[in-house]
């Protein structure tokens, strides 16, 4: 998500095409388009949460790992999408999901 519009403009679309055709009727969606669509930003906000939980059980396994090298890499790693996120994610899609609508469970594993 973090990069969307990005890979939108570079015609790489990373949106499931059973909510793409019902969004546009466009070869080359716009990013206005697609982010203002309702079934997007709930398919947005459901990766949110989908990739919120993937990084809980991520820094689960991490915690059982030997304290390595490699470990602490990949825990600075769900950090920082976990950061991006909780805080930088509603920032940037305002409207689909505020930084209040994150479970306090989420923000305990920081």
């Amino acid at each position: 998500m973090r990069d969307l519009e990005e890979d939108l403009n570079a015609g790489l679309i990373n949106i499931p095409q059973e909510l793409l055709v019902p969004a546009t009727h466009v070869d080359k969606p716009s990013f206005r388009i697609l982010r203002d669509h309702a079934q997007i930003r709930s398919w947005m906000r459901s990766e949110r949460e989908r990739a919120l939980d993937l990084l809980d059980a991520v820094d689960r396994h991490l915690e059982r790992l030997a304290d390595s090298r490699g470990t602490k890499l990949l825990q600075r790693f769900s950090r920082s999408i976990r950061d991006y996120a909780i805080r930088r994610f509603p920032r940037q899609y305002p409207g689909v999901v505020a930084i209040s609508d994150t479970p306090s469970t989420y923000i305990a594993n920081e």
